[in-house]
């Protein structure tokens, strides 16, 4: 077996076995919104010939066909609205966002921004990418360092490959497979647990290190903005379900906050979810 695929094999096991304590589906009323969460690649469409823009395209075309299609984008960014005459503004049409444009225009149904308001000028005013960038290379040279063993040799032991086969298993699923492994429960849980590895036990174990122990403020903001956003996501989401009582609307999505936004979701008495293959018959 070659490496790749031995630091493949322990996550991609999880594809194939349930995980106790996932939040289950309720009853929904008759008049609640089908929320078709389709998990996309966020710029990899064009590398994936198995999951690219026209086959996602295709899924809500000929599958779904919605009332509306969600965009994972905010109203405006730097002042200029990301939805034109209900279609992504051409500046930002490309990828997942040139499929939904193309399938709107064919079903003759409206894209809309669900994302959070001011969005991108928070990134910027918090400095949000070049605070994760000096994160990151602190931490990954104590992952593969001898300083925190004397502290916690087993979780030291598995935290780092563990952190390591999920995003190596996340990337190589995005490029290599199709929508219905990306909108799966397995690969939703290659997620969870990077973000339980990133949001819990990564500041519990650097706390431990005199080095890397001014970390908590960091780490607290990245978690806490990473929930706040898709509380605020998942309530847009609600929202527009509201708006379409006994209708079915597709949310694209980046495949990594599948998991979350399900969760979230799920709580909600107008939304009936369902994912792209339980669709048996179209809505109008």
């Amino acid at each position: 077996m070659s490496t790749r695929m031995t630091h493949l094999a322990p996550i991609s096991a999880l594809l194939m076995i349930g995980i106790c304590g996932l939040p289950t589906p309720t009853a929904k009323g008759a008049d609640s919104t089908e929320v078709v969460l389709l998990g996309t690649l966020h710029g990899m469409h064009h590398q994936n010939a198995r999951y690219s823009v026209g086959i996602l395209r295709d899924l809500v075309v000929k599958l779904l066909k919605p009332s509306a299609i969600l965009i994972e984008l905010p109203p405006a960014i730097g002042g200029e609205p990301t939805i034109e005459k209900q279609r992504i503004a051409g500046r930002l049409a490309n990828d997942e966002n040139w499929s939904a444009n193309a399938a709107a225009d064919v079903l003759q149904i409206p894209v809309i921004a669900y994302d959070r308001e001011g969005r991108n000028e928070y990134y910027e005013e918090t400095k949000y990418f070049d605070r994760e960038g000096r994160l990151n290379r602190r931490i990954d040279p104590w992952r593969s360092s001898t300083e925190n063993a004397k502290l916690a040799p087993a979780e030291t032991a598995l935290l780092g490959p563990l952190l390591g086969n999920a995003a190596r298993s996340r990337d190589y699923f995005m490029l290599n497979t199709g929508p219905e492994v990306i909108n799966s429960d397995g690969f939703d849980r290659i997620i969870r647990l990077k973000h339980f590895i990133w949001e819990e036990l990564m500041p519990e174990l650097s706390a431990q290190v005199r080095s890397l122990n001014d970390l908590a403020g960091e780490f607290a903001f990245f978690r806490d903005e990473w929930h706040e956003r898709n509380r605020i996501m998942a309530g847009n989401i609600a929202t527009q379900a509201r708006k379409r009582p006994g209708q079915r609307i597709v949310v694209l999505c980046g495949c990594e906050h599948r998991y979350i936004l399900r969760d979230l979701l799920l709580a909600q008495p107008e939304v009936h979810l369902k994912e792209f293959y339980e669709v048996t018959a179209s809505k109008p």
